[in-house]
């Protein structure tokens, strides 16, 4: 019988990490993906700006902008 109530501890204990451990990875990974996506826009109007203070535009700006 005890062995019994130890299985079933370990297996709540056992549920109780896999669910924090899939709760920390989403979470990281959506920061991650907001992050990435902050800073490509960032460059992105960085890029157009000095395209704007060049006063023209080359292909290789342009090509550039679609990377």
């Amino acid at each position: 019988m005890k062995i019994n109530w130890a299985e079933r501890l370990r297996r709540q204990v056992h549920g109780l990490a896999e669910s924090l451990g899939n709760l920390f990875v989403e979470t990281f990974h959506y920061l991650a993906l907001f992050a990435i996506g902050a800073v490509t826009a960032w460059a992105a109007v960085m890029e157009f700006l000095g395209m704007l203070e060049n006063g023209h535009i080359k292909i290789d700006d342009i090509l550039l902008l679609f990377i």
